[in-house]
């Protein structure tokens, strides 16, 4: 069972990294360093999610392209 926890943790992991990583290629020019910074100063602020009424994130979309995994 522990093999089974830790497999799906480490599953949820990466499709984390992949979806952070797909969504800076689609940044051109960006500069890690500064957006880490300004990552950090938002989620310090409490400014971290923000809510976009009429625009939906790069990252919404593609998960309301999925169907879910919910069995």
């Amino acid at each position: 069972m522990s093999e089974r926890l830790i497999g799906q943790a480490f599953e949820v992991m990466f499709k984390e990294f992949e979806r952070y990583i797909k969504i800076m290629k689609g940044f051109k020019g960006v500069d890690w360093t500064v957006y880490v910074k300004m990552r950090n100063k938002e989620r310090k602020n409490g400014d971290a999610k923000k809510d976009y009424e009429d625009e939906k994130l790069f990252d919404e979309e593609e998960e309301e392209a999925e169907p879910s995994a919910a069995a």
